[in-house]
């Protein structure tokens, strides 16, 4: 995992007490993308995820796919720049 740097275009003031924004890099998995979005969302609520609340507010748990076989399949890597440098970053690392 590696920890982004903090987001300060849209998550000021902080959303929590408590915000971390992490990579979590998978080389291979047997799951298709649907079925480990599922999955995601599953720990999401697992953790406490209000679904409830606004879509775009305050949230304790968001777990998200951005990269799928070497696409970028996440239309935030194109807004938020803390995110499309961290992911541009780790794909150059990873040679993709």
């Amino acid at each position: 995992m590696f920890i982004l740097p903090e987001c300060p275009r849209f998550c000021k003031p902080r959303q929590s007490e408590l915000q971390i924004n992490l990579i979590s890099v998978s080389e291979t998995t047997q799951l298709g993308r649907e079925s480990l979005r599922d999955i995601l969302k599953r720990i999401e609520d697992a953790l406490g995820r209000d679904r409830s609340l606004p879509a775009f507010g305050p949230r304790t748990m968001d777990l998200d796919i951005v990269v799928w076989n070497d696409n970028i399949v996440d239309d935030d890597y194109y807004t938020r720049d803390f995110l499309k440098d961290s992911i541009d970053a780790l794909m150059q690392k990873h040679g993709s």
